[in-house]
């Protein structure tokens, strides 16, 4: 393979990684982050408080909140398998910097966009999280918060990283182990 062919190569699976990037990914994160906030609708649905063993009163206001912190528990290790099977079966590059240079671009991005919700580099509009992460635009699924939309997306990008990582890793561990030593 010559240089012209491996550079066309390399900058096609670096197109391919980032159309995923920007429109796979955000696409299937929705729908869990969906799947996640009907669960939390549901559980407004209850009216009474719940008893355990007799000694722990949990009112209808902390069982929503509980069930947000455990949709949240979800979207992460659904976002986590996502990875896992995007770095099974996708035909990634073999150079390093070709496969993850997209991926930490992303993950980069989106914690500085992160970083301005939170105010720590400025402040910024509600409007402009939001335009700067289109993409993932589950506003009304988790909060109604431009900070926890932005932490999703940080969430997403980096859960998603490494779960292709970890599957990458132990496909090398597992294919060194395999081939014999003469």
């Amino acid at each position: 393979m010559n240089q012209k062919t491996s550079a066309r190569t390399a900058f096609s699976q670096i197109v391919h990684v980032t159309v995923v990037l920007v429109l796979v990914l955000p696409l299937c994160s929705q729908a869990l982050a969906f799947l996640c906030s009907t669960l939390v609708d549901s559980s407004c649905w209850f009216s009474r408080d719940l008893t355990y063993e007799a000694k722990l009163l949990l009112s209808r206001d902390a069982q929503v909140d509980f069930t947000k912190w455990f949709c949240l528990v979800v979207f992460c290790l659904g976002v986590l398998f996502m990875g896992n099977l995007y770095g099974r079966y996708a035909a990634l590059p073999e150079r390093r910097w070709v496969c993850y240079g997209p991926f930490a671009v992303f993950i980069a991005y989106s914690a500085a966009i992160y970083c301005l919700s939170l105010g720590l580099l400025g402040a910024v509009g509600q409007e402009t999280i939001e335009t700067a992460l289109l993409p993932f635009f589950w506003r009304h699924a988790f909060y109604y918060r431009p900070t926890l939309l932005a932490l999703m997306a940080f969430l997403t990008y980096l859960l998603f990283t490494l779960g292709v990582v970890l599957t990458r890793y132990r496909q090398s561990a597992s294919s060194e182990t395999l081939e014999p030593q003469a």
